[in-house]
């Protein structure tokens, strides 16, 4: 069986590879370009859609048996920003299942400063003192990002497992 993941980051390919092998040692993952369709800094439902998206377009290869979609975006909760991951799971029949990370808040002050620039990526690194990677400002160690990409990956690959 061959999961397409919408994505060229080895990280997050490794990452899908370890949790569907704990699954299913046959499954096969392999990254691939896939447009999320929505901003490069998504709010709310658009990360949602962002990865609902990348995994249906990840079905495009023609020997795809399932696409998945990875999204990470912002949500406001509470009075507080959070950056959250979704990931969506779209079999080539159809069948579908996803699954969410629990989110992370943002620091008042990087709140304060993404509020008014209504960015958090790469394209606005003066966002953060230069830093290219927003998870290590919030939490002072990348095992926090892991551990939110696997959580939202293992509950959609669960699900679809279930559902058949």
């Amino acid at each position: 069986m061959k999961i397409y993941i919408g994505t060229k980051n080895e990280k997050k390919i490794q990452l899908a590879r370890e949790i569907f092998a704990s699954l299913d040692s046959t499954i096969e993952v392999i990254g691939c370009s896939a447009k999320s369709e929505v901003s490069d800094t998504p709010w709310d439902e658009d990360t949602f859609k962002g990865a609902r998206n990348r995994s249906k377009n990840s079905l495009n290869n023609p020997d795809a048996d399932f696409g998945l979609g990875l999204e990470t975006g912002l949500t406001e909760r509470y009075g507080k920003i959070y950056e959250e991951t979704w990931c969506w799971t779209r079999g080539s029949k159809g069948n579908e299942s996803w699954g969410y990370s629990s989110g992370n808040v943002i620091s008042e002050n990087i709140q304060k400063r993404v509020i008014e620039n209504k960015e958090l990526n790469t394209k606005s690194l003066e966002v953060f003192d230069n830093s290219s990677n927003s998870w290590v400002l919030y939490s002072g160690n990348l095992e926090l990002r892991n551990t939110c990409l696997s959580n939202a990956i293992k509950l959609s690959a669960i699900q679809a497992k279930v559902k058949g």
